[in-house]
């Protein structure tokens, strides 16, 4: 008599076509949902982070100044008499912000003196030749080095933001107790209402009551911007709008200010 063997077989347990697109679908939808509010999340991080920098500078230029009863920066500069930005010129960056005056400087100068160097790390001169502006050799500022053109101090001296751009630094170098940026001063750029003195992120045209003139500003001693995620910025639009230039999406309102929130 024959005896039938059980059947162990274990039946299919494998995903059919239709269970995995399913699943596939389910991701992608889950990804697209949780991809911007990544993207925000590490945004936001990176913002802060730029804060942080702007801060140590301007703490780092409050400390020197108390030390010194100046501003970081070389004799050059105080013989113009005005405020004085350093913008991105000799940094190769694609947005331009100068001061208009016959000497042009991006912020390595600031800090080849708030970090006590007589030689950038490559092999450059300073303004700070033997340190001449910081003759106590103390370290007002401690950043990250990195390569030039990249995030932290580079190689040329130049201090970049966390998304490579440099750093725009201005002074009230005329002690006057208001400080002019270049690019913020711009009426385009920081006037709130036509007719109106009043401008965006707490400046104000004190030279023009109609507020018509370029001439915003901020009272204190230093303001500090980065260019933000967009790595832009335009005259073009004002300090809280963006637009489209030569195919570029160019966005003021996502500029890091140290002055305002």
């Amino acid at each position: 008599m024959k005896i039938r063997q059980p059947n162990t077989t274990k039946p299919n347990s494998g995903f059919t076509l239709v269970e995995l697109l399913v699943v596939i679908a389910i991701i992608a939808i889950l990804a697209s949902i949780a991809l911007p509010v990544i993207g925000k999340v590490k945004t936001k991080a990176m913002n802060a982070k730029t804060k942080i920098q702007m801060g140590e500078i301007e703490q780092a230029t409050a400390t020197y100044k108390n030390d010194y009863s100046r501003f970081p920066l070389s004799d050059a500069i105080y013989t113009l008499g005005t405020d004085f930005t350093y913008g991105t010129t000799g940094t190769g960056h694609s947005t331009t912000v100068v001061t208009g005056s016959a000497i042009e400087r991006n912020n390595k100068e600031i800090v080849a003196i708030l970090t006590a160097v007589s030689n950038f790390r490559d092999g450059s001169a300073t303004v700070n030749t033997n340190n001449q502006h910081n003759v106590k050799k103390d370290q007002y500022l401690n950043a990250n080095p990195s390569d030039s053109g990249r995030p932290g101090i580079g190689e040329d001296g130049i201090y970049r933001d966390v998304w490579g751009s440099p750093f725009v630094v201005s002074f009230d170098a005329n002690f006057d107790g208001r400080v002019y940026d270049s690019f913020y001063r711009n009426a385009s750029v920081s006037q709130k209402d036509v007719g109106s003195p009043s401008g965006f992120n707490g400046l104000v045209n004190t030279d023009d009551p109609t507020g018509a003139s370029n001439d915003y500003s901020l009272v204190g001693d230093v303001m500090i911007w980065s260019f933000g995620p967009d790595k832009l910025a335009s005259t073009t639009f004002n300090a809280e709008s963006h637009g489209d230039i030569g195919g570029d999406k160019v966005s003021n309102a996502d500029n890091v200010l140290s002055w305002a929130d």
